[in-house]
């Protein structure tokens, strides 16, 4: 273990401390105004210095102040380069989604990306304005040059650009968790590729689209093969299937509400995963705590959201539990 681990470590546990209990989350849901919420979010520490400058209605800039901080805290704490390509590769990716939909509607939008990830957003939009995809993974290049020849032939779909850049950033991450040195990263990738598999069949059932369609979204590396994934969600038993994965597709199989427990499902036994490998002198407290944070401020933005939209307030509450 690098040497430095224990500092970062005690680092993430005083980064910890600031993290949002549920009676700070309760605060934000009985808040008459998204302005109200963003105070209540500054007297936490949200933001940080980027944050206190901002005008109380831009509560999305605040949001990303605190990611970029969570984003900077990863890279700076975390020892092993190949876990922080893979917990940042998805935000790349989501930058890269929105830069090629903003390409081909002639328009920028940087504004809207991520910034701390493992590419500069500004250059990126320069880049692929230019169809030069260069500096950035055999993946996602290939998947920005297939993409380009689609639209080329007049399939503009905004599909398109989602379809291959989700099946390119599943494989970067699949490269990315075998390089890593932290076994819990690939426990943690075939989950997350076994669960959005599932998910994908469901939603093409939903849609009634046929069941081949997968194979354009189908995220290799997952304990489960494309046919154990179609037999599960035809409601079959597979041998190979773990017990975890079994239960995950039979709550998407119950209609809107158990997708919905599914979703919930997905993210609860992550972190279980996460606790599993608890171990003070490795990378686990600083995983926790970037998947803590992010969470969180997915959960504030949700509130925040709502709060802006007059959403009854026991109703917010409800979607905290």
């Amino acid at each position: 273990m690098n040497s430095d681990q224990l500092y970062a470590n005690g680092r993430v546990a005083v980064l910890s401390n600031k993290v949002l209990g549920a009676d700070r989350l309760l605060r934000l849901a009985e808040c008459s105004s998204t302005d109200e919420a963003v105070r209540v979010l500054r007297e936490s520490g949200y933001g940080g210095t980027a944050g206190a400058s901002l005008p109380d209605n831009d509560y999305e800039r605040l949001l990303g102040a605190e990611l970029d901080s969570v984003f900077a805290a990863l890279k700076e704490l975390c020892y092993d380069a190949y876990a922080v390509k893979y917990f940042l590769c998805p935000y790349d990716y989501a930058n890269a989604k929105t830069l090629m939909k903003g390409k081909y509607m002639r328009a920028d939008f940087t504004q809207y990306c991520f910034t701390q990830t493992l590419y500069d957003c500004a250059r990126m939009n320069d880049d692929f304005v230019n169809d030069d995809y260069s500096a950035y993974p055999v993946a996602m290049a290939a998947a920005c040059d297939a993409i380009d020849a689609r639209f080329a032939d007049g399939d503009r779909s905004p599909q398109i650009v989602d379809m291959y850049l989700d099946r390119a950033c599943y494989a970067d991450m699949r490269v990315y968790a075998k390089r890593s040195s932290i076994p819990l990263v690939n426990k943690l990738y075939r989950w997350q590729a076994d669960t959005v598999n599932i998910m994908c069949v469901v939603r093409l059932k939903n849609a009634s689209l046929p069941e081949e369609r997968l194979d354009d979204w189908f995220a290799e590396g997952g304990s489960l093969t494309k046919s154990a994934v179609l037999q599960l969600c035809n409601g079959n038993a597979v041998m190979r299937a773990d017990e975890h994965v079994a239960e995950f597709a039979r709550l998407c199989l119950q209609g809107q509400s158990g997708l919905q427990a599914a979703q919930k499902m997905q993210i609860s036994y992550r972190n279980e995963l996460i606790e599993q490998s608890k171990d003070l002198l490795t990378i686990q407290p600083v995983l926790q705590y970037f998947y803590t944070k992010t969470d969180e401020i997915q959960k504030v933005r949700y509130i925040l959201s709502d709060v802006k939209n007059g959403v009854d307030k026991d109703r917010i509450k409800d979607r905290l539990k």
